[in-house]
């Protein structure tokens, strides 16, 4: 005899083995069964949260609900199913739902990480009732908890985007090979560069949407993850490090057979499509030079939009694993540095640099797709604009709702309650004014 749950429709098999769930196909009402009397909720709940991010993933974003509302029913003292919810639809949670995390979020055993998550989620509702000061207090106390909880990775991560690449970006040290560089140029990369929030996504859908259906490996970071544990060989961000004897030095040979077998690995270089692909790793705008030394064919959409717009966008949607964004001003002072080094690139290689602008993508979204795809020279078709029909987009990103829906209108009212916010800080980002 076992305990069980039976559900009628399509069966799913969970990690462990032992238990199975099955799904309705027309409803996603989860009864759950406990196949195997060694079954608790404690086993169950990480297979479920697996099922529903998957289903996010893949656009299922009824079936994503209901499972993380039945985790919720299971346990209700469990941030991640709330917060995985609310990047469905800010809509789902309701006030009893907010009652629970604010009960959650002031347990003082609680770990930093947690509370971070929870204050955040707290944000949201505030939000969501327009009560925009709170929010932003929140937002803060937010940030501080992460912050603390920054584990010896994220701090590295965070030192190396705030000391080492606004002061070295431009003055990396390596020998190029040339016999490297004609063994690629048979390689058409297409690198979506930019801050986040600002349409990236969008074009990478739009572009892998057409005919052609040009491959992505979407945010690969390889770029910067390679370059990154070269310098940790060298001692980069031990104990003993000094910036001020920090040399930036790169093995160019090195880098560019790496870069080769991580894009090989992820079966993107495709003969039928002249070996055009994508990457939407954003922070390869540092990298602009060093990419053409490796792949002289690239070419580089970069993706922007209002700043002010931007700087909110990403402080409301607490992009944990960005190591340059752990409070407003430090969002505003990653944008400064991005500043001075697109504006450096776009002048030194104007030919290979496309800017793009998301207010005029959403506002003229034929015309300005066809000019992005005729700067690639990759022919332009009906289907990159109707890429929500797709049933096969796989999505980890932020914008997964997003990016499964028509187009829509920039909205650029939604701004407006954090203006108060942005020109507390306007004197010192002077550029920041223009934006407000």
């Amino acid at each position: 005899m076992f305990n069980g749950i039976l559900v009628l429709g399509k069966k799913i098999k969970l990690d462990n083995g032992k238990t199975e769930i099955l799904f309705g196909n027309f409803t996603f009402f989860v009864i759950i069964i406990l196949i195997s009397y060694t079954m608790n909720k404690s086993d169950l709940i990480p297979s479920l949260l697996k099922l529903a991010i998957s289903a996010t993933e893949k656009g299922k974003f009824k079936e994503a609900e209901e499972i993380f509302l039945k985790i919720i029913d299971l346990n209700d003292n469990i941030l991640l199913p709330y917060i995985n919810i609310i990047n469905i639809d800010e809509r789902i949670l309701n006030e009893k739902n907010y009652k629970k995390i604010k009960e959650i979020t002031n347990n003082p055993f609680l770990n930093n990480y947690q509370k971070a998550i929870g204050n955040y989620l707290l944000s949201i509702n505030e939000k969501r009732n327009k009560n925009f000061k709170n929010e932003i207090q929140l937002l803060e106390k937010a940030y501080l908890f992460l912050d603390k909880a920054k584990t010896k990775i994220q701090y590295q991560s965070e030192l190396y985007f705030k000391n080492i690449l606004p002061k070295f970006w431009n003055k990396k040290k390596y020998n190029i090979d040339k016999v490297t560089i004609k063994k690629n140029s048979h390689f058409n990369p297409i690198f979506i560069i930019g801050l986040p929030r600002s349409g990236s996504t969008l074009i990478e859908t739009i572009l892998s949407s057409s005919k052609e259906r040009i491959p992505t490996c979407g945010e690969s970071n390889n770029f910067n993850s390679i370059i990154f544990k070269q310098l940790k060989k060298n001692n980069l961000l031990n104990e003993n490090f000094n910036i001020n004897n920090f040399e930036f030095k790169i093995d160019f040979n090195l880098l560019s057979n790496q870069i080769i077998k991580k894009y090989e690995d992820l079966f993107i270089f495709k003969k039928k499509n002249n070996f055009f692909f994508l990457d939407k790793s954003l922070e390869n705008f540092f990298y602009i030079e060093l990419i053409l030394d490796i792949f002289p064919n690239a070419k580089f959409i970069h993706c922007k939009r209002n700043l002010f717009h931007t700087s909110i966008a990403i402080y409301q949607k607490f992009l944990t694993h960005l190591g340059w964004a752990y409070s407003y001003r430090d969002i505003l002072e990653y944008f400064n540095h991005y500043i001075n080094v697109i504006e450096f690139y776009k002048k030194k290689y104007p030919n290979k640099i496309y800017d793009l602008e998301l207010e005029k993508l959403t506002l003229e979204n034929e015309k300005k797709s066809k000019e992005v795809f005729n700067f690639c020279n990759i022919k332009w078709d009906v289907n990159s604009l109707e890429f929500y029909k797709r049933g096969d987009l796989l999505l980890k990103t932020a914008s997964t709702k997003q990016i499964r829906e028509k187009i829509y209108n920039y909205n650029e009212d939604r701004f407006i309650p954090y203006k108060n916010l942005a020109i507390k800080f306007s004197k010192e980002f002077t550029w920041l004014k223009k934006y407000i």
